[in-house]
């Protein structure tokens, strides 16, 4: 009997040391991690070929000029010839100590990415919400949605800028993420440190800084770059005190800011759980450390000035349009395919090879490895794992109603659990994969994969085509997905002085929901700027019609009925627009020109008179420069 115990105190040391169980068990380990990242590989290669909208996760080397495409290829492939030919009999070596783990390697790593976030940040405001955050930012009353801490932490950067005299804008304001990378790195560090063991510090934390959720920092402005530095804090804290070093109240104030900084982390409450399990030594204490982060993130967002009626109502709002029910958003909202539906399986696919390709392939050739029993002697793998699961849960059953691509950063900051889990199981139960060549292998695929997408949205041109594509498909975009994208395409052509461009977009939107009044106006708008003023009459009158209260529709209105040379009509509309949006002087100019026009002279004199007055920088703006 007691050899009996001997064998199995044996057999459990080897499954805590990595060993991965019998020769065989590590051989078969190893293979679905060497075929797993020749599949990725060959899988990204044929997306990018021809790239297809269903593949989204995967195709963004194909959006690249021809030179780049190649070089990444080669990289993918020899990142992935080092894993097939990573020695699986490395020399083991101890366990490393995260209180006495050296960071000088992980330092120079970090550095690195820093200096390539602030270099190759994103150009376009259009993946995310990244242009309705720009507005809120710069809006006169701020709107906190779900993100009541992100938004406020936003708006604080934003006021900064304008104190700078910065225009705030996506240039600009995209620094918010450029900076939460600071941090997010240096937690990264400290992540790895703790889930290394047997495996590389360097391997591990560099798998963890190159994973797809990183490409959040990269210059995005939306509040999932925060909320991710909080969920990486709250990671770290727990951690540290299911090794026995750190409290269980700190892991609670750091989930309590990250479900402030984005309800979507509420998820994390599930592994949180094993943490006031550990942390209380009776029933009535472990309840009170549960309680403890919920209890937090409300007085927080309380103190931030959430009303508790919008709250609930937020939450449930954003569970009915994130499930996609009919009944509550319409089917406006509704994704063209169902939850269970192969057209989902590719895109919940896609999510998870954008945000955590490597990290899952880890985790898959872990669980080859060991069984899931081996998860009773380790609470942080269980901590991680539980995590990792709701995450992977929440991806499953979200249906946005935006594109699935467009809303990757949605997906990403899910995701970032089940990366930093998969990194964790590997480092556990196949430490020798994360060390030597397989290991640097691991790391190159890894890293190339990131810059893949990083690459495609530092360039505007290449950004603008994969997000037309992603966004136009009706197969796999709802009405409102499309028309909101094409929206946002529309307004960044006008912007930049392309109304022609502008305008095929405005129809593509209003063809998606020509129901919707300010897809009316921006047609009409795009029209008379491209010289169509007759043209542009019909679809502003169609706006008014939908909408009487629409004051930039009869603004735009009275522009054309001004440039048809029909100042009795433009008058009353331009009165309107002036009603409802006073503050604007360019409307009270062209009032003025419109009484001029008929003649009324006093009535225009007054009008300029009044705008010296209350803006006496504008008339200095109409000069033409030079």
């Amino acid at each position: 009997m007691a050899r009996h115990d001997v064998e199995r105190t044996k057999r459990r040391a080897n499954r805590m040391n990595g060993s991965g169980g019998t020769p065989s068990v590590a051989r078969a380990a190893r293979l679905v991690l060497a075929t797993g990242c020749l599949a990725y590989v060959a899988g990204s290669i044929v997306a990018s070929l021809e790239p297809s909208r269903g593949a989204w996760g995967l195709h963004m080397a194909g959006y690249l000029a021809p030179p780049l495409r190649w070089i990444l290829w080669i990289a993918m492939a020899a990142g992935a010839g080092l894993v097939v030919l990573g020695d699986s009999a490395t020399a083991a070596r101890p366990q490393t100590d995260p209180a006495r783990a050296s960071l000088r390697p992980f330092v120079a790593v970090a550095g690195v990415w820093l200096a390539l976030a602030a270099t190759l940040r994103v150009r376009e405001s259009l993946l995310g919400d990244a242009s309705v955050w720009i507005a809120n930012v710069n809006a006169p009353v701020l709107s906190l949605y779900s993100e009541p801490l992100s938004a406020r932490l936003l708006d604080g950067f934003g006021s900064v800028l304008s104190w700078l005299g910065s225009r705030v804008d996506q240039s600009s304001l995209g620094f918010a993420s450029v900076a939460a990378g600071v941090p997010a790195a240096a937690l990264i560090a400290g992540i790895a440190r703790e889930i290394s063991g047997r495996a590389s510090a360097s391997v591990v934390g560099a798998l963890l800084l190159t994973s797809g959720f990183m490409a959040l920092f990269f210059g995005y402005v939306e509040s999932y770059p925060i909320a991710v530095v909080f969920l990486l804090a709250y990671v770290w804290l727990a951690l540290r005190f299911l090794r026995g070093s750190g409290s269980a109240i700190a892991a609670a104030g750091a989930l309590a800011l990250g479900i402030a900084s984005h309800a979507g982390l509420a998820h994390l409450y599930a592994s949180y759980g094993v943490v006031a399990w550990r942390a209380g030594s009776t029933l009535p204490k472990r309840l009170a450390y549960f309680l403890a982060p919920a209890a937090g993130a409300l007085a927080i967002v309380l103190l931030l000035g959430y009303e508790a009626d919008h709250l609930v109502l937020g939450l449930r709002r954003a569970l009915e349009s994130g499930v996609g029910t009919e009944g509550a958003t319409g089917a406006l909202y509704l994704r063209p395919y169902a939850l269970v539906s192969w057209r989902h399986a590719t895109d919940v696919a896609s999510a998870l090879l954008l945000a955590a390709p490597l990290a899952l392939l880890l985790l898959a050739a872990a669980f080859a490895a060991a069984p899931l029993g081996s998860l009773r002697d380790r609470p942080a793998l269980l901590f991680l794992g539980v995590g990792a699961l709701t995450g992977l849960a929440l991806i499953a059953l979200l249906m946005v109603p935006v594109a699935p691509a467009q809303d990757w950063d949605l997906y990403a900051m899910l995701a970032t659990p089940a990366a930093v889990a998969g990194v964790a199981f590997g480092a556990a139960f196949l430490p020798g994969a994360l060390r030597g060549r397989g290991g640097a292998g691991l790391a190159g695929l890894s890293a190339c994969a990131l810059l893949s997408f990083v690459l495609v949205n530092a360039n505007s041109a290449t950004s603008l085509d994969r997000f037309d594509d992603v966004v136009s498909d009706p197969a796999y975009v709802s009405l409102y997905g499309r028309a909101y994208a094409h929206e946002s395409l529309e307004r960044r052509w006008r912007e930049r002085g392309d109304p022609a461009r502008a305008l095929v977009h405005a129809r593509a939107a209003l063809e998606a929901e020509p129901g919707n009044p300010r897809y009316w106006t921006n047609v009409g708008n795009d029209l008379r700027l491209t010289g169509r003023t007759e043209a542009s009459v019909a679809p502003l009158r169609r706006a008014l019609e939908i909408d009487s209260t629409r004051w930039d529709a009869a603004y735009d209105l009275g522009l054309s009925y001004m440039g048809l040379n029909r100042p009795g009509e433009a008058l009353p509309l331009f009165h309107r627009a002036a009603r409802a949006a006073g503050d604007r002087p360019e409307i009270w100019h062209n009032l003025g020109l419109a009484h001029f026009a008929l003649g009324e002279r006093d009535s225009a004199v007054a009008i300029y008179r009044m705008i010296l007055e209350r803006w006496p920088g504008y008339a200095a703006s109409l000069r033409p420069s030079g």
